[in-house]
């Protein structure tokens, strides 16, 4: 005796108006899975819905790696405005407060670079 699958007490039935394009592709497909046509329609419905979730996994994913450069560097460049800010205090030599301001610059510079580039990359 072969197990077969389960069907479903209940089924819910949906009438669609489908382009002739549209089901000679489904008919196609069907064939290719040795399967039914509504089969067919049934998996490539779910999948579209697996696929949605991914999708939104993936842009989480995307958004995370762009706030934590910004995050990391962050503390870089709170480091190094710290330290601009004690020279200043300090009264220390001119050359050093403007090296300081220069890597203040030069590491936000660094920071909005990479975040433009995680945005290009999606």
């Amino acid at each position: 005796m072969s197990e077969e699958t389960p069907q479903p007490t209940h089924r819910n039935v949906i009438h669609l108006r489908v382009p002739e394009e549209i089901i000679d592709r489904l008919q196609t497909a069907a064939e290719a899975h040795h399967t039914t046509v509504v089969a067919e329609i049934r998996a490539r419905l779910v999948a579209s819905f697996d696929r949605d979730v991914r999708t939104t996994f993936a842009d989480l994913a995307h958004d995370i790696a762009i706030h934590w450069a910004r995050f990391t560097t962050r503390f870089s460049r709170v480091d190094l405005g710290d330290a601009l800010a004690e020279a200043v205090v300090r009264n220390d030599n001119p050359e050093t407060i403007k090296m300081l301001a220069r890597a203040v610059i030069d590491h936000r510079d660094q920071e909005r670079r990479a975040v433009a580039h995680l945005g290009s990359v999606s």
